[in-house]
C-alpha cells in the first residue's frame, strides 16, 4: 500500500481486511473518490448474527462520505457477508 492509501485508510478508520485500492482527487470538481478492496477469500462478520461468512455482494457501488477539507468524498459501501445466503 502506498504512503497516500496510507493515509486515506487510517483516516477512514479502515480495519483489515478492508484496505484503500486507489485514491481519485478531481481538483476542477472539488471530488475525492476513494477506492475500497479486501484481498481475495477474506470474510466478513454477518451483520444480523456477526457470524464469520463469505461475502456474497461485492458489486461496485458509491457513497457520499462527509467531505475530506471542502472537497466532496466518495467511497464504496461495506461489502456484504450474511449466513443466511450462505444457508441458501
Amino acid at each position: 500500500m502506498n504512503h497516500e492509501n496510507a493515509l486515506f485508510a487510517a483516516a477512514l478508520g479502515l480495519q483489515p481486511p478492508y484496505q484503500v485500492s486507489k485514491v481519485d482527487f478531481d481538483r476542477e470538481a472539488r471530488e475525492l473518490h476513494i477506492h475500497l478492496d479486501y484481498p481475495r477469500g477474506s470474510q466478513f462478520a454477518c451483520p444480523e448474527c456477526n457470524e464469520i461468512s463469505n461475502v456474497y455482494d461485492s458489486n461496485l457501488r458509491e457513497w457520499r462520505h462527509l467531505n475530506f477539507f471542502e472537497h466532496s468524498a466518495y467511497l464504496p459501501p461495506p461489502f456484504l457477508a450474511s449466513t443466511a445466503i450462505d444457508a441458501a
